[in-house]
Formats: structure tokens, C-alpha cells, sequence
């Protein structure tokens, strides 16, 4: 269930918005490995996270999951004409009891900005107002601020800044330790 009410409003007046579901694909390995394609609002086809052509507003992709039952869920798309950068930590949380890693806790304080809660509840993401030099792709962290969409759920994690903050010298610490 996303939590339309907690997404900050500076994310919602960007029309970069998609939607998702669950799907299975076989990776590599030749195992099930589960995935969360974009869908566009506009088409109801798959989306882009480079044809804008395929991204709508925040009321129409809400709208569009409405009257689209698999549709799971809303995300944003980052771009280079914005000013957002992403960081997903996974498997950082206890979805029993809210605990995070301790690497988890020492990343949110580091960049003290905008984070929720991922739809399985594992795993979390921040969202500041930053330019990382590189993507970063690690197994327990990944950041981007283009050519992604993040699962967006609204779930905000209690004690973090219920609002996107400025962190281009905070994030760039992070990417060189990664």
C-alpha cells in the first residue's frame, strides 16, 4: 500500500512518474529472480527509464493503478535534468521489527534526507538533492540520479527528514567509499 499522503511534494510536481508489478524473469544463472518492470500510464504498455514519452504525472500514474489492479505500485524516474540522486540499501531492515543494519543507520544519518521504506520492507531508499561522479552498483547499495526509476511507497522511515534535502558533498563522500 503506498502512502500517497508522505511522498514529498517536489517529487509529485515532476512528471516522471511510472508504474509497477512483480514479475519473474530468469536470470543469468538460469534462476527465477523476481523484478519490478515500469508500465507508463499513458500506454499501458512498458515504460522507460529513458523515453519520457512513457512517463506521466503523479496523479496519472496514481490513477492509472487504480483502474489497473496488477499494477502494484508507483516510482520516479531519475534524470540528468533534475537535481535527485537515489540510494537503495537491500536487505538493511528487519521487516518484524523495523531494526536496521548498522551500516544501514550510519548511511540515513550520513545523508539525513527524504527515505522510505522499499515495497518488501528489507530494504530502503533515500532521496537527496545531489550528482554522484558515477553511478554506484554494489550488492548492498546502489545509487543513481539517471536513467532509473525507484519504487516509491511513501512508507517514510520515522526520524528522517520527511522532506528531499541538499546532500552533493555528503553523497559524494558515499560514492567514494563505494
Amino acid at each position: 500500500m503506498v502512502n500517497l499522503d508522505a511522498i514529498p511534494a517536489d517529487l509529485k510536481a515532476r512528471a516522471q512518474w511510472v508504474g509497477w508489478r512483480t514479475e519473474e524473469r530468469i536470470n543469468g544463472k538460469g534462476e527465477k529472480k523476481p523484478t519490478k518492470p515500469p508500465y507508463s500510464a499513458r500506454t499501458g504498455g512498458n515504460a522507460s527509464h529513458a523515453n519520457p514519452q512513457t512517463w506521466a504525472t503523479f496523479d496519472a500514474v496514481v490513477a492509472f493503478c487504480e483502474r489497473n489492479p496488477r499494477i502494484e505500485g508507483i516510482g520516479f524516474v531519475f534524470t540528468k535534468d533534475d537535481e535527485y540522486a537515489g540510494i537503495d540499501l537491500d536487505k538493511c531492515r528487519d521487516p518484524e521489527t523495523g531494526e536496521l543494519s548498522h551500516k544501514a543507520q550510519v548511511i540515513v544519518a550520513h545523508l539525513n534526507s527524504y527515505t522510505e521504506v522499499s515495497p518488501n520492507g528489507t530494504g530502503l531508499h533515500i532521496i537527496v538533492c545531489g550528482k554522484p561522479a558515477a553511478a554506484v552498483k554494489r550488492q548492498e547499495i546502489e545509487i543513481y540520479d539517471r536513467l532509473r526509476y525507484f519504487t516509491v511507497t511513501g512508507n517514510h522511515l520515522e526520524g528522517t527528514p520527511d522532506t528531499i534535502e541538499k546532500r552533493y558533498a555528503e553523497l559524494a563522500e558515499l560514492c567514494e567509499a563505494y
